[in-house]
């Protein structure tokens, strides 16, 4: 049975980051949501992440334009970490389709054991998709970061999700 999701995912797509990406992922940092959570890298830093082995920028795309970021990082043959997602609109989808993909990526095209992850205790929008989507909470890191702007310690919540936890 279709449903208005698999519609809606129809018009998502993953693909690498490219050079004339950088002035999207520079201008998607700067959006309060993204902001609260999330340090902007200087562009220079986004150039040099191109030509890593190891950490892959990818462009998500609504409707055949940029609307998130996601980079991985394949720190072995087993283990890849979600480093970054962003998306540009929140409540679209994209996000639910983004990790969707990475664990598919990950698990199925890469041969991973296990995806793990960290976010901010305080976004509790993407600890709910995380759950959902089968990562498992491990544990929290009292004070584990300090967020950029506010300057305050905050707690940061660890997840991980096997190729055996995984829900669709």
């Amino acid at each position: 049975m279709k449903t208005l999701d698999d519609d809606r995912a129809r018009s998502f797509r993953v693909r690498p980051a490219r050079e004339d990406d950088v002035s999207f992922i520079v201008r998607l940092h700067e959006l309060e949501h993204v902001q609260k959570f999330l340090k902007a890298p200087a562009e220079d830093d986004i150039r040099r992440a191109f030509a890593s082995d190891r950490v892959k920028q990818f462009i998500l795309e609504q409707g055949g334009e940029p609307a998130g970021l996601m980079l991985l990082d394949y720190f072995e043959d087993w283990l890849v970490e979600l480093r970054r997602i962003a998306v540009a609109r929140p409540g679209t989808g994209l996000g639910t389709f983004a990790i969707r993909w990475a664990l598919d990526h990950a698990f199925n095209e890469r041969g991973a054991h296990r995806v793990y992850l960290s976010v901010a205790a305080a976004n509790e929008r993407a600890r709910a998709l995380y759950g959902r989507l089968g990562f498992v909470l491990e544990g929290t890191s009292r004070h584990g970061f300090r967020n950029h702007v506010s300057c305050a310690y905050e707690d940061l919540c660890s997840y991980g999700c096997l190729a055996t936890d995984r829900r669709d």
